[in-house]
């Protein structure tokens, strides 16, 4: 059973990720059906790490992980809401369809035959025709793979439709995204939909490229058993730099 959504327009892909899950406990509306604040997060010298408020009223929770890597989880539920039984029920069969789909990837080897290439960011594969075919949240075709430190594959990512785009919570608050801010409050030239880092020989980004200071939202599933459920965010398990 196919559960993707239609990604707007075509291009390539992110920087990938390091971050903290969770979820489960009080049912509540959806942020839509509740009044917007707008608080930002406190940074200076190191973060301050807590749950703010996003422009759009969305929970958003700021983690910096390692003493080094910054991500913000985004959710339309508050932290730690317990998903309906529909929302566990669609969670789990996404996980399911995504894990039955990707079994012939085990190790680096069958990530590569599959046509994923080395990403920036050590142990991340990328396949950029994935990136580019319109679809998001296709079970058959996660954008990137990740490895653990014996090359193993560990983890899925999927990629929302563009920079700015919301993740589509298909379980509910169940299924928590994440971005990364770029380093240092610097801005990063991007693809249009700003999906994947330009790098200029000169410097310049070209006209119709985006200037972004943040990767898109991402979502992880786990192809492993993982403390914080299937879409945690936390990567420490397999981090390469530790």
């Amino acid at each position: 059973m196919r559960r993707w959504f239609g990604r707007a327009g075509a291009a390539t892909l992110v920087a990938a990720a390091l971050t903290v899950a969770g979820c489960t406990n009080d049912p509540a509306e959806p942020v839509a059906a509740r009044s917007p604040a707008t608080t930002a997060p406190t940074q200076g010298g190191l973060l301050t790490v807590g749950d703010w408020r996003t422009p759009d009223g969305r929970y958003a929770r700021t983690m910096l992980i390692g003493g080094r890597e910054l991500a913000i989880e985004v959710s339309d539920w508050p932290f730690g809401t317990t998903p309906t039984p529909e929302q566990k029920a669609a969670a789990d069969a996404f996980v399911a369809e995504t894990r039955a789909a990707n079994a012939h990837l085990v190790n680096e080897a069958d990530v590569l035959a599959a046509g994923y290439v080395p990403w920036e960011q050590l142990g991340h594969l990328v396949n950029v025709a994935y990136v580019e075919d319109g679809a998001v949240l296709d079970p058959a075709k996660p954008e990137m793979i990740m490895l653990d430190r014996e090359g193993k594959v560990a983890a899925l990512m999927f990629l929302a439709a563009d920079n700015t785009a919301k993740g589509p919570q298909i379980g509910g608050p169940a299924t928590v995204w994440h971005f990364h801010p770029w380093p240092d409050g610097r801005e990063q030239c991007m693809y249009p939909n700003g999906l994947l880092p330009y790098y200029p020989a000169d410097g310049v980004c070209p006209d119709g490229f985006l200037m972004t200071d943040r990767t898109p939202e991402m979502i992880h599933v786990w192809m492993r058993e993982h403390p914080d459920g299937p879409f945690a965010t936390d990567m420490a398990v397999i981090d390469h730099e530790h």
